[in-house]
């Protein structure tokens, strides 16, 4: 599994859920504030598949 993090406005946050479980993954840890900080856990070789959707809301 890969474990990996976002950010993301509240407007989002269905169509990241709707990819995250269409690649098996899992939400390891989220903060609501401002914005959405979300870590999850994925499988190594659907990892590219939703970086790619989100690209500009990964996270170091």
């Amino acid at each position: 599994m890969a474990t990996l993090q976002f950010t993301f406005d509240y407007e989002k946050f269905l169509s990241f859920d709707y990819a995250l479980k269409k690649v098996n993954g899992q939400i390891t840890e989220q903060v609501f504030a401002g914005q959405i900080h979300i870590t999850v856990s994925v499988p190594i070789e659907k990892q590219c598949d939703l970086e790619s959707q989100f690209t500009s809301e990964i996270t170091a």
